[in-house]
């Protein structure tokens, strides 16, 4: 495996989706009488969410220097270990389902731990996710074979070896 700098960007279906169905549910709230202001504010703020990641998507960038998600550097020496982490709260189109409000299964995503985490971030996040961070997308590869990629940038380029890992918190 080379190890050039490389920069990848998140799928951008997902977003024109959500912008082009949070654009027709803001429109139906004329219909919608009183409460539907309450639906064009909702929709509305979520459709310009949807257009800025369609036009701006989020990026990550592999160098010798570390790994950043939207020009936001982690070092390769803070970072433990990557994994998949199961994520309850996002729903992709790929990878989970929302279903009049029950989620059929999780969303996988890679995450990563870091080596000196505060407690409290450490333990908030381990508690939700299994990781301190998540990314904000899996660039359109498997959740496995990104998570094993992203280890082995990260036993190249980074000096400390791995933690052991502890069995609590």
């Amino acid at each position: 495996m080379e190890f050039r700098s490389q920069t990848l960007y998140a799928p951008r279906a997902w977003s024109l989706f959500l912008l082009f169905s949070g654009s027709a549910l803001t429109c139906a709230g004329v219909f919608l009488g009183p409460l539907g202001w309450l639906a064009m504010l909702f929709f509305g703020a979520a459709t310009a969410v949807a257009a800025y990641r369609s036009f701006f998507p989020h990026r990550l960038t592999l160098d010798e220097q570390g790994i950043a998600v939207s020009g936001r550097l982690t070092r390769w020496d803070d970072i433990d270990e990557f994994g998949v982490s199961y994520n309850l709260h996002s729903v992709l189109p790929s990878e989970g389902r929302l279903l009049a409000g029950l989620l059929l299964h999780p969303t996988r995503v890679v995450g990563y731990r870091l080596r000196n985490a505060g407690q409290v971030l450490s333990a908030l996040s381990i508690l939700e996710a299994g990781y301190h961070v998540t990314l904000p997308s899996n660039f359109g590869r498997s959740p496995e074979e990104f998570a094993a990629e992203l280890n082995r940038w990260r036993l190249h380029f980074s000096a400390a070896p791995a933690l052991p890992r502890s069995s609590g918190i």
